[in-house]
């Protein structure tokens, strides 16, 4: 996960709109975080509670 958003940050890092990069790498951590959610059988606010990622 990690070496892919730095690889499209290098990609686009000349780009102008920035903005929608944030977004992409948003939805792709999104997308990730889901999906060990599902894995690990607990819903998305369990799961951010126990990676430390929320209160």
């Amino acid at each position: 996960f990690v070496r892919i958003c730095r690889n499209l940050s290098h990609y686009y890092s000349e780009s102008s709109r920035k903005k929608s990069l944030y977004l992409i790498k948003y939805i792709f951590r999104l997308s990730c975080v889901k999906t060990l959610a599902r894995k690990y059988k607990s819903n998305l606010c369990i799961f951010l509670k126990r990676l430390g990622l929320r209160e």
